[in-house]
């Protein structure tokens, strides 16, 4: 009785330990986000009343005055607040990126514009001002971004200072670990401190269960996908024992078998492994974006390109674009289900160079680690191509591809035919869906990422396709631009 006592009391302390870091890290941001949002949403319906006054006077005098309005502002902003929760954007454990979050919110912001306009619709006694719910949608983008960013920025100074860190054991020795706890040491401000780091396997477990009997630990992630899977159930085991969120990596299968469906066929228990989102009207829904995005895209470089391609006539001489091999075959790459197509970017190479890669430059391939080849400090770069890859503007051109319906603008890295054909068999999956000028691997760490790693981006991007997922990865493209490319051709 006096053990059992002992151990409920150590237990009792160890949750008011873990509620006090908890409540320290997340729940003072979760209803400071809400109640700011809340005044961002009602200052917007202000706004946009104000607006609306100062250009129909008579109007609002006599439909809209302000003490008519007000109420209506604050149920408004009550009921755009309930929206928001029930779309996530009030999540405790919130992860999303700069970038994912404007996309919410704006998403947030236009659903709530919709169900407004279907409210006042329906209740034909509210006011019928389509220049107030336009304002209104219009202010609260702007207003609300700028409230989220002041926390975000808040949240992540507070991280920078060791406030509210959540700490994390980290298990594994691959690339991907190593990746993530280069990411986590160089950079507090994500809010995530490595308590301890596991790498070898033998005595693992034992070692994890010391550590979290000695430690409050928030977080238990496992960073390598090849973990033997009684050794990754004892670890949720002891994660679910010791009130810590866990986090895995899964490897390639694993990512593809988290779109699954089951149910019973005459009486028996049957999984279907879902194939992409992008069938159906998935594949229309991506074309008509990529089309019109693509066509906008292309208009606005124009300029861009016919300077770039002035430089590249005046710094190396023809061709402009790279579209042949040494022996003059076309510069095919492998696009869905393994069809070639004719590729097109700017040249930013000496002519005549590319077999290079396979003879003379094959010692000084960094990609040992796939089919992939990537040399770093390219001498077949020419100077003017070295600025075009440092920017990518040698790969505006793939636009004509995307319009003709070749590639997309999200989605797997087009590879070489001769990359190809020494994918193994579970890597042939990049090739489900049109390639893409950017992808997940790509905004995801670009040169740092070994292949099997970009592999398993690009398998969870081809089974978790979205068109807001499309959205967010070609938003985070110019971030990653900034980020010196060393890829060969």
């Amino acid at each position: 009785m006096l053990m059992h006592r002992t151990r409920l009391t150590a237990s009792l302390e160890y949750l008011l330990r873990k509620q006090k870091l908890m409540h320290k890290n997340r729940t003072y941001f979760g209803p400071l986000l809400v109640l700011v949002d809340f005044l961002l949403i009602f200052t917007s319906a202000l706004s946009a009343w104000q607006l609306k006054a100062w250009f129909s006077p008579d109007y609002i005098a006599k439909d809209l005055p302000l003490a008519t309005f007000l109420p209506l502002a604050v149920k408004g902003s009550i009921f755009w607040v309930a929206i928001f929760s029930a779309m996530g954007l009030y999540s405790l454990r919130r992860t999303r990126t700069a970038t994912q979050e404007v996309v919410l919110t704006v998403a947030g912001v236009s659903v709530s514009t919709l169900a407004t306009i279907s409210v006042i619709f329906f209740q034909k006694e509210l006011f019928n001002s389509r220049v107030i719910i336009l304002a209104m949608w219009l202010a609260a983008v702007i207003l609300l971004n700028i409230g989220r960013a002041a926390i975000r920025i808040l949240e992540r100074r507070l991280f920078a200072h060791g406030i509210g860190v959540a700490s994390v054991i980290l298990i594994g020795s691959n690339g991907t670990a190593e990746i993530l706890a280069r990411e986590l040491t160089l950079k507090p401000e994500l809010g995530f401190r490595i308590a301890k780091r596991f790498v070898n396997r033998k005595g693992m477990i034992a070692n994890v269960r010391t550590f979290l009997k000695a430690n409050v630990v928030d977080e238990l992630w496992v960073a390598d996908p090849k973990l033997p899977t009684p050794r990754m159930q004892r670890l949720l085991g002891l994660a679910q024992n010791y009130h810590c969120y866990f986090r895995y990596t899964p490897d390639v299968l694993g990512t593809t078998l988290t779109n699954v469906e089951s149910g019973p066929i005459a009486g028996i228990p049957i999984v279907e492994l879902k194939g992409t989102p992008l069938e159906g009207w998935g594949v229309i829904v991506k074309r008509v974006f990529d089309l019109v995005a693509a066509s906008i895209l292309l208009l606005v470089s124009l300029p861009v390109m016919a300077v770039s391609a002035a430089l590249i006539l005046i710094d190396s001489g023809m061709p402009i674009l790279f579209t042949r091999y040494d022996d003059g075959s076309p510069a095919y790459r492998i696009g869905q289900r393994g069809k070639p197509f004719l590729f097109f970017k700017f040249r930013t190479m000496m002519p005549n160079t590319h077999s290079l890669r396979y003879t003379v430059l094959a010692d000084a391939n960094l990609r040992g680690d796939g089919p992939l080849v990537k040399i770093k400090d390219d001498p077949r770069i020419t100077r003017m191509g070295r600025f075009l890859r440092r920017f990518s503007i040698d790969e505006l051109p793939q636009l004509v591809n995307v319009i003709k319906g070749e590639m997309s603008l999200v989605g797997p890295r087009p590879h070489l035919p001769e990359e190809v054909s020494k994918y193994a068999e579970h890597e042939r999956r990049v090739l489900a869906i049109k390639p893409g000028i950017t992808g997940m691997a790509q905004v995801s760490g670009r040169s740092d990422l070994g292949f099997e790693e970009e592999v398993r981006l690009d398998t969870y991007y081809i089974e978790n396709w979205s068109l807001l997922l499309d959205i967010q990865i070609l938003l985070k493209t110019p971030f990653a631009i900034l980020t010196r490319r060393e890829a060969g051709d």
